[in-house]
């Protein structure tokens, strides 16, 4: 006997936080860096595993749906105060449930997933120029709320260095 489990979309009624129409793929590449960085000053606490070229939301592979993701978990993090979903004007809110398949948006009504601990090698992340470190461009962070880069050694390992110490436990 095989089971199937089908994955139900939820209820088209808690607004989720997406890259607007039309945003510049570099200042978007900017907001993603700056979502998927430690949380604080320089980054928006994130947790960017679904999108990296092993998780779930990977696909589509384009800065526009990365971010998607990102400014969705961030706003859900939040509890959707208001301005969590801004990112300097590339983000907008929306009824309309944006997951698909096996990948899976954050919620209000759901909250954040638990960190994943499946990871099994780096690989690129990111969208159109497969990390979440691109070359700055001038002025790209002048004014905006994007904050600073993170490198893909960074993201991880720093998150190498939790799995491990937690391991330890």
């Amino acid at each position: 006997m095989m089971i199937e489990v089908v994955h139900a979309r939820r209820l088209q009624s808690a607004p989720y936080c997406v890259a607007a129409p039309n945003a510049d793929t570099t200042k978007l590449q900017d907001a993603l860096d700056w979502a998927c960085g430690p949380e604080g000053s320089s980054g928006g606490g994130v947790d960017c595993s679904a999108i990296l070229q092993s998780g779930s939301c990977y696909n589509p592979n384009t800065v526009a749906a990365h971010a998607s993701y990102a400014f969705d978990y961030y706003y859900v993090k939040q509890n959707g105060a208001s301005g969590s979903c801004d990112f300097d004007g590339l983000a907008t809110t929306t009824s309309n449930d944006p997951s698909t398949g096996s990948c899976v948006y954050p919620s209000l009504g759901s909250g954040v997933p638990s960190p994943s601990s499946n990871f099994s090698s780096p690989s690129p992340v990111g969208g159109l120029n497969g990390t979440f470190n691109s070359t700055p461009t001038a002025g790209s962070n002048s004014g905006s709320a994007v904050g600073p880069r993170l490198s893909v050694l960074h993201l991880f390992g720093s998150l190498m260095a939790i799995l491990f110490l937690a391991s330890r436990v």
